[in-house]
């Protein structure tokens, strides 16, 4: 079931390659990973703004969090990861011309006189044109209740996998949730990249050829210590 999911979602991915113009979202309906939901269904603590950035037409998603300290570092760091994309866009281009768009979601929400905020996921794809297929680079940004975001080895779950042997965890974790990993991988050092799902669960994310083939597209791997 899995794979044929995949291979669904690579064909849609295709079509929008080819149909979409640069830099707008795309198949917002799109479910990223396990504990996830696409941003824009929350409309009661974000909404989407279309904004120029760099001669670009880009929907930006906004925090309405009543907390104005909580709102103001949350949206600074969204669109510190939208100039990054418009600029990383226009590098491609200079190559060969290359369309791209993002896509938004969210795990753990905020809650009130809890210490946790929201976990949200940025997936970046980019297409060049006449390519066989687009490619895409997926990213975590977990927040405190301050809206700082907590780096990698300070969320606790992590804190407690990173005393394990990591490569022996990362081949049986990705059998256990049906993935096909090369045959050669071997993972010293875990990427720097993570989110929490709705579910409470942390997932440690690998990028596309990371540490298994194109058809498995990025992983995410749940940590349960």
């Amino acid at each position: 079931m899995k794979n044929i999911q995949k291979i669904i979602t690579a064909l849609i991915t295709v079509v929008f390659a080819i149909v979409l113009p640069i830099g707008i979202n795309a198949n917002d309906s799109f479910i990223a990973g396990e504990g996830l939901e696409p941003l824009e269904k929350v409309q009661k603590d974000f909404i989407y703004e279309n904004r120029e950035i760099q001669g670009q037409t880009i929907a930006v998603p906004i925090s309405k969090d009543k907390c104005i300290l909580y709102r103001v570092r949350v949206n600074l760091a969204i669109e510190r990861k939208i100039n990054e994309f418009v600029e990383e866009l226009k590098q491609r281009n200079v190559e060969s011309e290359t369309s791209g768009w993002m896509q938004w979601q969210i795990g753990q929400r905020k809650v009130e006189n809890e210490n946790t905020g929201d976990s949200l996921v940025l997936i970046k794809t980019y297409y060049v044109k006449g390519g066989v297929h687009p490619v895409s680079f997926i990213q975590g940004m977990t927040f405190d209740k301050k809206g700082n975001e907590i780096p990698f080895k300070e969320q606790k779950s992590i804190e407690k996998l990173l005393k394990t042997d990591i490569d022996k965890w990362v081949k049986t974790t990705a059998k256990k949730e049906g993935h096909q990993l090369f045959e050669d991988t071997n993972v010293e050092e875990l990427p720097q990249n993570y989110y929490i799902g709705r579910n409470g669960k942390t997932y440690v994310l690998f990028q596309e050829y990371d540490i298994a083939p194109y058809s498995e597209g990025w992983i995410g791997l749940p940590v349960e210590i």
